[in-house]
């Protein structure tokens, strides 16, 4: 089975939104009471609580009085927090494991939590309509844009930082038979162009934050010149919403496209967290920008419904052999052409690349799938 997500906007009124934004608050601090707790656990005996132990501490705070009326808020919602808690803890222990200087996870700030879960749909939330039925909410108008496929299992109720408020509902589709593959595409991403496709067409990245950059800078002095300013920082606010919305429109047309033109889609399997600790500050914007990961997620799920498929390849070398005869031709970042001294091929280094990729995911595909006679 897989699963999907739809994402609609919410329309609460001035009452729904005090109570929704105060079970957010009492919901942030339950949070950072509970890693409180983990963390003088750890800092005492070394070892700490589990999620079922600290589960067991939500009914004693239920009864207390004073900054924690718990009452008001769902017990599956409190659930979830728990679970929030447990794995932050758990990726802490992992990550300390690898690496002695990991940090242990950070209380929330005020506005820190910006969603609440239901891990049930029909139990504390539900659909009706035009509206969204909530516990101890009320029936939130909801714009249902686009018919909801599957079963719906969890709903997420999220709070943007231009205070928009949006329901995020998780269904669980029926997996679909995988198509055979009969057109077939290697991309490589890249800095200079968003993707190069093997047959040497690409799309060049529109570098939205590039294009906002002053007006960025200018928010930015005035937030620090006037200190904590809510008109300032929700314009701050509206201008980095504004970029993050045209470069998810952006990639969701690119994947779009690619999903159906072509039945296999291989793209490098690049690290992009160690790709930025090596590079430099105006390369790491750039490559923040382009979101290479965000592509090629959307284009896997995306495949995954249409019966399509994603291969990843590793990225070793695709720059630096010949795609047509295999020979090794080292190059630095500045070389932008490859010539090959043996065979005499004189391709667009990223062109060069991304055959590269084609020919390796259609190894791996080989492995696992019959292909299309049309391929062989």
């Amino acid at each position: 089975m897989m699963f999907r997500t739809y994402r609609f906007r919410l329309f609460p009124k001035k009452g729904q939104i005090t109570t929704l934004n105060n079970q957010f608050e009492l919901c942030r601090k339950c949070y950072n009471d509970l890693l409180d707790q983990r963390k003088q656990d750890i800092q005492n005996w070394g070892s700490d609580q589990g999620y079922y132990e600290s589960k067991k501490l939500l009914p004693k705070w239920k009864k207390q009085n004073g900054i924690f009326q718990l009452k008001v808020v769902h017990s599956q919602v409190l659930q979830d927090i728990c679970q929030r808690v447990d794995k932050a803890v758990k990726k802490f222990r992992v990550n300390q494991k690898e690496d002695n200087t990991a940090g242990f996870p950070r209380f929330k700030g005020q506005r820190g939590l910006h969603s609440i879960t239901y891990p049930q749909y029909g139990s504390g939330i539900l659909i009706k309509g035009s509206e969204l039925e909530v516990s101890k909410v009320g029936k939130i108008p909801i714009k249902v844009h686009r018919e909801i496929k599957g079963t719906p299992k969890t709903v997420t109720i999220v709070k943007s930082r231009t205070d928009k408020w949006f329901a995020c509902i998780s269904c669980e589709v029926p997996d679909v038979v995988q198509k055979p593959i009969e057109s077939s595409v290697g991309i490589d991403l890249g800095l200079t162009s968003f993707i190069m496709k093997d047959d040497g067409s690409k799309i060049d990245h529109p570098s939205f934050i590039e294009k906002s950059k002053a007006k960025i800078k200018k928010l930015n002095n005035k937030f620090r010149r006037n200190g904590y300013n809510d008109k300032t920082r929700k314009a701050l606010s509206h201008a980095h919403e504004k970029i993050a919305n045209q470069r998810a429109d952006f990639l969701h047309k690119v994947s779009n496209e690619l999903v159906e033109e072509y039945d296999l889609i291989c793209f490098e399997d690049l690290s992009v967290k160690s790709i930025q600790k090596l590079s430099w500050k105006d390369i790491n914007r750039k490559i923040a920008d382009v979101a290479w990961n965000t592509l090629v997620q959307l284009t896997t799920y995306k495949a995954e419904s249409a019966g399509k498929k994603v291969q990843l390849v590793n990225p070793r070398n695709t720059s630096q052999v010949c795609s047509q005869c295999g020979t090794y031709v080292p190059k630095t970042l500045k070389d932008r052409v490859h010539i090959c001294p043996e065979c005499g091929l004189i391709l667009d280094r990223d062109h060069n690349a991304a055959k590269n990729i084609l020919t390796l995911g259609l190894q791996s595909v080989e492995k696992f799938s019959p292909r299309c006679p049309s391929l062989q």
